[in-house]
């Protein structure tokens, strides 16, 4: 999606019409599951065939079909799944995400989320509700990644919804109050303990995504718009070349 936005190139352009068909036949056959009562739904990618983890970085596919939603509806092309059920997804994605937060004392996103224990079985689906929130089980630490927060700043862009807002400013209480150490900030060992060891080091994607994503969200669109700028993995933002 990012590489079709900075180099309007044909065959990026025929990657995600292919991508489109590819996630209604796994939405069609029931790999892609949502749950919940109210949008957003949270949801749950099965990356692989036998496996009841997501990781922190699945949470980027959430930016990248909102942002796919929003460039479909710009340019007038009916995907499948369509534009609209594309940003339900992301919304779902980033709801789960944001569940996961609550699954530990530190309230940050961990590095992997774990659903297994109430989901038997290799092939069971995992469906997440609110109820469940709080058997999601963190695995491992947090390393101040930039996952959550494109997320957040993405969807509350292309949906204009105040709620990731709110998330955005939760996740900078939380790193503020759990990952700074005099002028540094450094990540969490073990989200489960308490009293957690510290990674003693501080990633280049802080300052160049997570930090830039949590404050470019409380700007005003008209400042790197979407439709003029696309983010890399790094947070770097590059002009788009497609109209």
């Amino acid at each position: 999606m990012k590489r079709y936005l900075l180099e309007n190139n044909a065959t990026n352009w025929q990657a995600l019409t292919t991508l489109n068909w590819t996630l209604s036949t796994l939405k069609s056959t029931g790999r892609l599951t949502r749950a919940g009562e109210r949008e957003p739904r949270p949801m749950y990618i099965r990356l692989r065939e036998r496996t009841q983890r997501m990781r922190q970085s699945d949470c980027s596919y959430a930016p990248l079909f909102a942002l796919a939603s929003a460039t479909f509806t710009a340019q007038g092309y009916h995907s499948m799944p369509p534009p609209g059920e594309l940003l339900q997804l992301a919304e779902a994605i980033t709801a789960t995400c944001k569940l996961a937060t609550t699954s530990n004392a530190y309230g940050l996103p961990p590095d992997y989320m774990d659903f297994s224990k109430f989901y038997g079985g290799p092939s069971a689906a995992a469906l997440i509700s609110k109820r469940k929130a709080a058997t999601i089980r963190s695995l491992y630490g947090y390393n101040l990644n930039p996952y959550l927060a494109e997320a957040y700043f993405i969807l509350y862009r292309v949906s204009g919804n105040e709620l990731y807002r709110q998330y955005a400013w939760e996740l900078t209480r939380k790193i503020h109050q759990h990952c700074r150490e005099g002028q540094a900030f450094v990540g969490i060992f073990d989200l489960f303990d308490r009293d957690s060891k510290k990674i003693d080091k501080q990633s280049a994607l802080f300052f160049s995504a997570t930090l830039k994503y949590l404050y470019l969200i409380n700007l005003d669109s008209s400042i790197f718009p979407l439709a003029k700028w696309v983010f890399t993995l790094g947070g770097h933002p590059f002009p788009v070349k497609v109209n």
